[in-house]
């Protein structure tokens, strides 16, 4: 099986995807995980990826432009999938 993770900070996914029982799954060769920068496809010099909420509340919106041409990177990379019956 494989998952990836769309993330500003992949950094932060590093020890509990390799401490844990998800940890464990990846040594057994049971999952692939692979977690992915949001901010190397952001916008501009400074690669923003963060956008104003839509009303002036506090908090923060993810920019789409980033995110969409991410996913659509993830979506092309080839998936192999087996059975195990």
């Amino acid at each position: 099986m494989r998952i990836d993770i769309l993330t500003v900070v992949p950094e932060l996914l590093d020890s509990p995807l390799s401490h844990s029982i998800v940890g464990r799954a990846i040594k057994k060769g049971l999952v692939e995980i692979h977690v992915h920068n949001i901010r190397k496809y952001g916008l501009g010099p400074r690669a923003t990826v963060d956008d104003y909420c839509y009303g002036g509340d506090a908090g923060m919106v993810m920019m789409i432009e980033p995110v969409e041409n991410l996913s659509i990177l993830v979506k092309l990379k080839p998936c192999t999938f087996s059975n195990s019956s």
